[in-house]
């Protein structure tokens, strides 16, 4: 209920600042989201907003771990991406499009299979907590080749030089993965799976 509370509460601060006689006044808000969605959709369809207007402060809250539902609930975040499994019946909220993933690699693996490079090759994750390629694999039916053990790093570009680099495999969004697969920093092992 706090984050009902504070939502409640935002929504007086903005009607009173609104009502306010005129008088301009700054209004903060909180959008908190995974790398993939902010980066890629959330921040471009804000920006020309904030251009519009200028009183409208707004902190883009990047976090990959799946804690984004305590920010809404205590009020640190107006906005929260969730998996829709968090979502509960008291909340408001919108369906967004499911992403399209892509399985990318380093380019000179351009000529191996992709059975092969399950098979000897290791996954680069977020951290412990994503699985989004054991998804994809085990959609493609190619999870029991994976071998177990992972690398993990929280950082897109870190992600990206790693895959670059030839030293694991991974998934990334399309739009992501779009300006490095057009730049020949990485290649497309396998297309096309949406969650």
């Amino acid at each position: 209920l706090r984050y009902c509370q504070a939502a409640r509460d935002l929504e007086g601060q903005v009607l009173s600042q609104i009502q306010g006689a005129g008088k301009e006044s700054d209004v903060r808000m909180c959008i908190t989201g995974p790398t993939s969605i902010i980066e890629s959709r959330v921040m471009p369809q804000c920006l020309p907003i904030l251009k519009q207007f200028s009183q409208l402060l707004i902190t883009f809250n990047v976090v990959d771990l799946e804690n984004r539902l305590n920010d809404l609930r205590d009020g640190s975040a107006q906005l929260a991406i969730v998996p829709r499994v968090q979502v509960t019946k008291e909340m408001d909220s919108k369906l967004l499009k499911p992403e399209k993933y892509l399985l990318v690699g380093a380019k000179a693996w351009k000529n191996r299979s992709l059975k092969d490079i399950v098979r000897t090759e290791r996954i680069i994750d977020f951290d412990p907590t994503d699985r989004m390629t054991h998804s994809y694999l085990k959609g493609v039916g190619l999870l029991a080749e994976a071998k177990a053990e992972r690398h993990f790093v929280n950082n897109n570009t870190a992600l990206l030089q790693m895959f670059s680099e030839g030293i694991g495999y991974g998934v990334l969004t399309e739009e992501v993965a779009q300006p490095f697969l057009k730049s020949g920093v990485v290649i497309v092992l396998h297309r096309g799976s949406h969650y």
